[in-house]
């Protein structure tokens, strides 16, 4: 068997219309949640990408979670809905803090709140919110504990301080703090922080909201039409970092969690493909092929009549939630070479932009032919390759040949637009 890896760029109509349901997210923390109100901005985003969600948040300045766990107001937020979500954010220096240190002040809060939040409703989803570094470190706290005197060291200290919330409490994390090391070493001079050197400037909160979007609703923020206050241009950036983060690494960030999110790779031998699925936390599967065959086998096999590109739906469930993945595959060998390493490619379909994050110069040049061998379309790219959003919104509807050239390489890859048969 051959293992196809190729890139697909599809159009997809969905079948029918799905229903829309209503998300609840409570947001507890304190300043770094209610600067530029955060749980507004998630909800501007969901909105505008036809996600109907209901927020509520408590955030007192300077809050811990040893203070919330027996703060009443907390307690009545937390017991006044049947919250899908609960997102906790801790104080923002204790979790960077000497393990020994996290262990005793933090830890133990931060279970005792997960157990108020799953006594209220077993279904709901606790989500840490790993906060970021303070710009140039910690001063106040340097001489005691020396990691946190830079940016680079408290950011480590909080990274693993958050993923080990997570697995005592088997919960999820929201990795905006990644999210804002993947920033700073991208471009230095972008400033997503407010003058105090740590609660976050409109641009911190707005990245904030896309790894939010991100996490909960495992969608890509690329192309959302909602940008706050900034442009258009800054937006797009952010969006990009929150996808590179979040939805190319969803198995970092899910993985002592309860969020299912539902993937698959395959494998062709002539117009049969071998299933393999790839989805996290599920516990059952539902498989709709093209012809409205079903099966609910986790790794099913299927024969298709003849080669080309066919669509399918995968169901991948819990008792408390579960995600819809509507995905093609491509039946029939095409003797193209796989994706490159060290080299990211994922495509918008509301936007139809192709987004590529490869490493310097590894894609210089790319061109587009139709199956006839003529040029319709041409990119020159040039530096790191970074992050770079090319549209192909002026294709018709078809199957393409891409081929990239860089770092002395050259590679092939077909890329299908196609819109969805019945």
């Amino acid at each position: 068997m051959v293992k196809i890896k190729y890139l697909f760029i599809i159009l997809i109509f969905f079948f029918g219309n799905t229903t829309a349901q209503t998300t609840k997210i409570l947001f507890i923390g304190n300043s770094y949640t209610a600067y530029n109100n955060l749980p507004n901005l998630v909800y501007s985003m969901a909105l505008a990408n036809g996600d109907t969600i209901i927020t509520n948040s408590y955030t007192p300045g300077g809050y811990t979670f040893e203070q919330h766990s027996t703060d009443s107001t907390t307690q009545a937020r937390i017991y006044s809905q049947q919250w899908d979500y609960v997102v906790l954010q801790e104080q923002s220096q204790r979790p960077s803090f000497s393990p020994a240190q996290v262990a005793a002040d933090v830890y133990p809060y931060a279970s005792a709140l997960d157990s108020m939040i799953h006594d209220n409703n077993a279904c709901s989803e606790t989500v840490f919110y790993m906060t970021w570094g303070r710009k140039n470190g910690d001063a106040n706290n340097c001489a005691a504990y020396p990691p946190v005197c830079t940016y680079e060291g408290m950011q480590q200290r909080l990274r693993e301080s958050y993923m080990e919330m997570a697995l005592q409490n088997n919960s999820t994390v929201s990795p905006v703090g990644a999210a804002f090391s993947y920033v700073r070493s991208l471009n230095p001079a972008f400033d997503l922080y407010f003058p105090d050197e740590s609660h976050p400037s409109i641009y911190g909160s707005y990245l904030a909201a896309c790894v939010f979007y991100a996490t909960i609703f495992h969608k890509t923020p690329v192309g959302n039409s909602f940008i706050s206050t900034i442009s258009q241009q800054d937006a797009a950036f952010l969006q990009n970092a929150a996808h590179a983060v979040v939805i190319d690494s969803l198995s970092t960030w899910y993985q002592y969690g309860n969020i299912p999110y539902a993937s698959f790779d395959y494998t062709v031998n002539n117009n049969t493909v071998q299933f393999t699925n790839t989805s996290l936390n599920a516990t059952s599967y539902n498989w709709t092929f093209h012809d409205g065959t079903l099966s609910q086998s986790a790794n099913p096999t299927f024969i298709y009549p003849q080669p080309g590109v066919y669509y399918l739906n995968l169901l991948a469930s819990t008792t408390c939630k579960f995600h819809n993945l509507y995905d093609s595959v491509m039946v029939g060998s095409t003797g193209l070479t796989p994706q490159p390493e060290n080299c990211n490619m994922f495509f918008d379909n509301s936007s139809q932009n192709l987004t590529l994050d490869c490493e310097m110069n590894l894609v210089e040049q790319m061109t587009v032919y139709d199956l006839q061998g003529r040029k319709v379309k041409s990119f020159s790219l040039t530096g790191e390759n970074t992050l770079q959003v090319l549209n192909f919104s002026d294709l018709t509807t078809g199957i393409y040949l891409v081929k990239t050239e860089g770092n002395g390489t050259v590679q092939t890859f077909r890329i299908a637009i196609t819109p969805l048969t019945r």
